[in-house]
């Protein structure tokens, strides 16, 4: 199968939050993000359907660094991860401030509280 993605992507394991139109928020977990979306698993029984527009938080109470992207759901992978594209492209400023925060705090990217 041929990946027709535009942006490379890096995997992660960071935890995140996805809140939906309603203003419900789901804990979960960033498995990968690119400039233009990212894959999440959430550990809450999150109802969201592909089309669902979004919030995806990183980094909310963390001092290293904060990102806040509007997304809409493009794809179920499995069960609780999802596919978020982002409505807007993250700037390359954004994803190196990721890169080089996650580098120098590398233990930031690998809390995960899901199985």
């Amino acid at each position: 199968m041929n990946d027709h993605r535009i942006h490379s992507r890096m995997k992660l394991h960071l935890q995140c939050h996805l809140i939906d139109h309603g203003g419900n928020t789901y804990h979960g977990l960033l498995k990968e993000i690119s400039l233009g979306g990212a894959l999440v698993k959430v550990d809450d029984d999150a109802s969201f359907k592909i089309g669902d527009l979004c919030e995806l938080v990183l980094g909310k109470n963390s001092v290293i660094f904060h990102l806040k992207r509007s997304g809409k759901i493009v794809r179920f992978d499995s069960e609780r991860t999802m596919a978020v594209s982002f409505l807007n492209h993250m700037s390359l400023k954004e994803a190196l401030s990721i890169h080089l925060n996650l580098t120098s705090h590398p233990s930031t990217a690998n809390k995960n509280s899901l199985g």
